[in-house]
């Protein structure tokens, strides 16, 4: 059921960490700031890039986890308790190219259905996949729906078995189908979680999954992301937590595009070290970001590696991060051979910038490094209570659209955050 979206979740937030983020359109290539002549004929437009900031939910809790580029526009997928007929349901919004709502749809049961992860199929519609206790075989079970580019529901479908199954990424494959990545605890025998990948064709009907492939002894494995590689196959990333010391490390599978498991391993320091996203690097290594407590300093850090075609050999790592917990969510390539990194900065009560306001809590935060890791810039997004950044896209001019959840706006405690930059990452 489509809900009209009140005009206060549409306002811009009133609290910036740094005010020279608050400019809602940028006008650049001005003949006369940046030369030519006041006597030639000027006939090309001026660039402009458009930044907005925006936020959407209702009185109680809501959340932004993913985004893509659509016709019109992009569509924004998390999960509403404000809305939708269950505790927490799957939760599609969509926007035009200057951040105003055009609809929004809610999918789910009576219980629990959490979205996390959105890809826009070959025919323009909507995927969307996460975790739902409302249907399924029993626990929780990976959630499949699909919607029209309209937002209208055309399918759903559910993978698990007797225990808790859970989708943390979805990507489209090469011939129209899905590719779900996530954990089962059914596949490690109702006790460790074992990493699970599901693949099916553009209706959602299952055509093979890893079974009990993604699994070490002893471990509980998580995936958290997943890319086709140009051979056809698959990169998984997660983490892979051992029973004793439990100390976690990044998790990085290689599957052939049967499902076969080709190779398994991990990477990371004597602490914790988790993977969240893998993207190709142009000379065809992987670049993994996530998050750290082997590297650094106290507490989390932002965490990004460079690994080879193989897997086996770590050309860089790096962390990023001040005295607070900081991680890192997603990574995305840039066109210059670099990365840009989304995700959650923690203030506390460190320093901050003269006479602005002080944080008290986190905020989205967004980096960019080049291909030796060096960081280039960042910045960060909020107002004094707590914000996180989930997921990134480059748009078609050269800025970035960013996701998450705000509690320093909105309409109710949390509320689904999106965001245009221009390409410096500035609002």
């Amino acid at each position: 059921m489509r809900k009209d979206i009140g005009r206060r979740n549409l306002f811009q937030l009133a609290f910036i960490h740094k005010p020279r983020y608050v400019a809602l359109v940028i006008a650049a290539g001005s003949p006369f700031l940046f030369g030519g002549s006041c006597g030639e004929e000027i006939t090309t437009e001026p660039t402009v890039v458009v930044t907005w900031q925006r936020t959407f939910g209702g009185g109680l809790e809501d959340r932004g986890e993913a985004v893509a580029r659509v016709n019109g526009g992009y569509a924004a997928a998390g999960w509403s308790i404000s809305f939708g007929p269950g505790a927490a349901d799957f939760y599609l919004v969509k926007v035009n190219d200057s951040g105003r709502a055009l609809w929004q749809e809610q999918y789910g049961g009576a219980a629990d259905d959490l979205s996390r992860a959105l890809v826009v199929a070959d025919d323009g519609g909507l995927v969307m996949a996460g975790v739902t206790s409302s249907f399924g075989a029993g626990g929780t079970d990976m959630y499949l729906v699909k919607a029209d580019a309209n937002g209208q529901f055309l399918w759903d479908t559910t993978f698990g078995g007797a225990f808790d199954e859970e989708a943390f990424a979805i990507l489209k494959t090469s011939d129209g189908g899905f590719l779900i990545t996530g954990s089962s605890v059914t596949i490690g025998g109702g006790a460790l979680k074992a990493g699970y990948v599901v693949k099916t064709d553009a209706n959602g009907s299952f055509q093979w999954d890893t079974g009990g492939q993604l699994t070490i002894f002893a471990n509980e494995i998580i995936g958290y992301d997943a890319i086709e590689t140009p051979d056809g196959g698959y990169l998984i990333v997660g983490e892979t937590i051992p029973q004793a010391p439990n100390w976690s490390q990044v998790y990085l599978a290689k599957l052939d595009s049967s499902g076969t498991l080709l190779w398994q391993t991990s990477h990371g320091g004597q602490v914790d070290d988790r993977g969240k996203s893998v993207v190709v690097a142009p000379d065809g290594d992987f670049v993994i970001v996530g998050s750290t407590t082997s590297f650094g300093a106290v507490g989390w850090d932002i965490y990004a590696m460079r690994v080879s075609a193989s897997g086996d050999t770590v050309r860089w790592q790096k962390n990023y991060g001040g005295s607070m917990d900081d991680h890192g969510e997603r990574g995305i390539a840039t066109s210059d051979g670099g990365f840009v990194i989304i995700g959650t900065k923690d203030f506390g009560s460190g320093a901050v910038e003269p006479g602005q306001p002080e944080p008290t809590g986190r905020q989205m935060y967004l980096m960019k490094i080049d291909g030796s890791g060096a960081m280039l810039w960042d910045r960060t997004y909020g107002g004094l209570e707590f914000e996180s950044g989930r997921q990134a896209l480059i748009a078609a001019d050269g800025g970035y659209v960013l996701i998450g959840v705000t509690m320093s706006a909105g309409a109710g405690r949390q509320d689904m955050f999106l965001l245009k930059t221009n390409s410096d990452g500035g609002i």
